[in-house]
């Protein structure tokens, strides 16, 4: 397997990364794309950077004298590689934001597998994702492009996948609609060309980035929206007809989707 931290540099993201840690302020949650596999091995490598004084990670001063092998008093963590964390978890986690470092100055919160956190657990995280202490740093670990847009709207996002991983759709990327708007969806959507080929764990795929096209645009409303729908079919099961309902009636008829909410969740 090849050296992670030589990976790490070749990646679109590391370029951002180095110039934050350079100055002395930065945003304090980051959405940070990784290598699943190696979710683990990343935070360590970026906790011994972030949490050091000089930047180094191993300049021999006392925040980096405070690691205990994998473990440091200021890098906490929830959930596990392929995990999320639960409601409870998650609201320690923020509770835990606003204690002082123990070994420097500063502290490293991680959320794994943030994108498949449940929607109250996401909600949980809003109010210390927009407002962390200046002391702390929160890092949304995500293993596909599907975050809660009222997450993805308070942080900052990185890339630190290795060049070679793969897509999430191997080699047939999904095809959409050139025009990117609600309604041109929402055509595309009652259009045959869903039901060919296309499973609900297919569709799912492809609502994460439909999501993340809509959120890159501003149009978080209908984004949140669209993850709300992924969560709901992934976590009651629901049928790809049922999604597509779902999705036509709160975009194309506006429908509230709190409504569907009672029923569902």
């Amino acid at each position: 397997m090849p050296d992670l931290s030589i990976a790490l540099k070749e990646t679109t993201g590391w370029a951002t990364l180095v110039a934050w840690l350079s100055r002395r302020e930065m945003p304090h949650t980051w959405a940070i794309r990784v290598d699943s596999a190696r979710a683990r091995e990343t935070v360590r490598i970026l906790a011994r950077l972030f949490l050091c004084p000089g930047g180094s990670g191993s300049d021999g001063c006392p925040t980096c004298g405070a690691w205990r092998g994998e473990d440091h008093p200021d890098l906490v963590e929830a959930g596990a590689p392929g995990v999320p964390p639960g409601i409870g978890e998650c609201r320690e986690m923020t509770g835990g934001l606003y204690l002082a470092p123990v070994a420097g100055k500063r502290k490293v919160a991680v959320i794994y597998a943030a994108d498949r956190l449940s929607l109250p657990a996401a909600n949980s995280l809003l109010k210390g994702a927009e407002e962390p202490p200046t002391t702390a740093l929160v890092w949304l670990l995500l293993e596909s492009d599907s975050l809660l847009p009222t997450l993805r709207s308070r942080a900052c996002s990185l890339d630190l996948r290795p060049r070679n991983e793969k897509t999430d759709y191997g080699d047939s990327p999904p095809v959409f609609p050139q025009d990117r708007d609600p309604g041109a969806w929402g055509t595309w959507l009652l259009s045959p060309e869903w039901g060919r080929d296309r499973s609900a764990d297919r569709f799912r795929q492809d609502l994460q980035t439909w999501s993340l096209c809509l959120s890159e645009q501003g149009a978080l409303r209908q984004a949140e929206v669209l993850e709300i729908i992924r969560a709901l079919g992934e976590g009651q099961r629901l049928s790809l007809p049922m999604m597509q309902d779902l999705i036509c009636l709160a975009l194309k008829e506006d429908y509230p989707i709190e409504n569907v909410l009672n029923a569902l969740w």
